[in-house]
């Protein structure tokens, strides 16, 4: 944590309201997404609304029939339309053995057989973007080999 420097012919009111903020920003980024406890749950159902709010806008993009409102979508395992496949959150079979082989949307050609997309959702704070992005790239790197 850096250490504050106040210019102390500031009035002390004004160092006061400073200092406030300051911890309201460090606790809002903590509460978003820094803090363990909530990451069981809140940050899990944040992560699966944003997915799906992802999958509903996909599949309607491609025509494939969905609810009216994202909000009323309800995700499924698989969606599909005449060369298309959607899946959520399902396993990629591969020749070898794979171990980060779950993305959280998967958007397949079925003449084809090949994956056209492949989307895993991370929802970092602002200062933690760069370095989730790199371990998401690390993390399906040799899946990402597997089916090319």
């Amino acid at each position: 944590m850096p250490i504050l420097m106040f210019n102390f012919s500031l009035p002390l009111r004004v160092i006061i309201v400073i200092i406030i903020i300051i911890i309201t920003i460090i606790t809002i980024d903590h509460l978003t997404s820094g803090c363990p406890i909530l990451a069981k749950n809140e940050h899990l159902m944040r992560h699966d609304k944003i997915c799906a709010h992802l999958q509903y806008s996909i599949c309607k993009s491609l025509g494939i029939e969905t609810t009216d409102k994202w909000y009323t979508h309800v995700p499924k395992p698989m969606f599909e339309q005449e060369d298309v496949t959607v899946l959520w959150n399902q396993a990629v079979q591969t020749s070898r053995e794979v171990t980060a082989n779950r993305s959280d949307i998967i958007i397949k050609n079925k003449q084809e057989k090949t994956c056209i997309l492949m989307i895993d959702v991370a929802i970092p704070a602002d200062r933690n973007v760069v370095q989730k992005e790199a371990e998401k790239k690390l993390k399906y790197k040799s899946l990402c080999i597997e089916i090319q």
